[in-house]
């Protein structure tokens, strides 16, 4: 059970990533909706203690990507608005 979970969740991220690397749109499309359902129904599946990581790991790299967007100023938090 415990090897089924992590082939579910390993593929699934594949698909995500071949998706999003695709060239064709349909084909895209396709794959990162696979790739969603099929890590969606892996991780559902997956032990209490793969489910802690899986949540750990996404907090942490959402922290990141936050901090060094807001760093190199891609993403303004205030938009200001200059006086006409």
């Amino acid at each position: 059970m415990f090897l089924t979970n992590i082939i579910l969740l390993g593929s699934g991220i594949w698909a995500i990533w071949i998706g999003i690397k695709s060239c064709e749109q349909v084909h895209g499309i396709a794959l990162i909706l696979t790739g969603l359902i099929m890590a969606i129904w892996g991780l559902t599946l997956a032990p209490l203690g793969i489910q802690i990581f899986v949540e750990i790991l996404l907090i942490v790299l959402a922290s990141f990507l936050s901090n060094s967007s807001r760093i190199n100023g891609a993403i303004e938090l205030f938009q200001s608005r200059e006086a006409e």
